[in-house]
């Protein structure tokens, strides 16, 4: 089920990260509404704090400024906020899901070989290979 956050808790820290999201990429508000198909008038309504921005509006804002659409949800109050003892993983997700087959299997393949390594150094084995293996 899922619970929105009332418009005078939500608008003051949705409208504070947007401008932080904003300043970091050098774009006004005006920008982003062009960027992300969205009206003036719909950004001013959130700004205000008379709505809370929906599904739409934060998944075509997520895209404008590239970033994962869960962060954007997160901070609008359409999902839960991240437990802070669990590690995020949303914009690892998002950067997956726009590889390839090819590259998402390598991509895969790079993480089970960062944990061997980690093991092998905490087993205190070594991590190169003798010459007589890489001829």
């Amino acid at each position: 089920m899922l619970t929105m956050i009332p418009c005078n808790i939500l608008d003051v820290t949705f409208v504070k990260w947007l401008d932080t999201e904003l300043d970091k990429r050098n774009l006004n508000r005006s920008q982003l509404a062009r960027k992300a198909g969205i009206s003036h008038a719909s950004l001013s309504i959130i700004y205000s704090g008379d709505r809370n921005p929906g599904v739409e509006v934060c998944t075509a804002i997520a895209n404008a400024l590239k970033l994962p659409p869960e962060p954007v949800y997160r901070m609008a109050g359409l999902l839960p906020p991240e437990r802070k003892d669990e590690p995020s993983f949303d914009e690892l997700k998002f950067w997956y899901n726009q590889m390839t087959p090819d590259e998402q299997e390598e991509f895969l393949e790079l993480g089970r070989l960062k944990v061997e390594l980690r093991n092998r150094r905490k087993k205190g084995k070594r991590l190169t290979q003798p010459k007589s293996e890489l001829t």
